[in-house]
């Protein structure tokens, strides 16, 4: 039987994604908050789900990742950061499709940029 908040928690987690495109699309600027929050929201579900070990993974490989490419130029900090925290809550099953959706919803974002 899961427990009573984790209804809640992908509630929360787009709630926290929302906040940080928000702040991205304003300012150009995640809070580092908002990321962290997720990371500790996704460590928080792993928890009560028994995948703790699993989501630290996932955050800590797409930390990494991110980082490579970031010292590229391609990402920005507050990318890398926010893919961590979203990829702590994916886990290793979600990160193909947090990868595609990042990618096509990235690109949708910085059409306007572009423009």
């Amino acid at each position: 039987m899961s427990h009573p908040i984790a209804s809640l928690l992908p509630v929360f987690a787009a709630a926290l994604l929302l906040a940080a495109c928000w702040a991205d699309v304003a300012t150009r600027r995640i809070p580092d908050s908002l990321p962290a929050a997720l990371v500790l929201l996704g460590l928080g579900q792993a928890v009560l789900a028994g995948g703790f070990l699993a989501a630290s993974i996932a955050g800590l490989g797409s930390l990494l990742a991110g980082w490579v490419l970031w010292k590229r130029g391609l990402l920005g900090g507050g990318d890398v950061k926010l893919l961590a925290g979203a990829a702590t809550i994916a886990g290793p099953a979600g990160l193909p499709a947090l990868a595609f959706g990042t990618a096509v919803l990235g690109g949708v974002l910085a059409l306007p940029f572009l423009l």
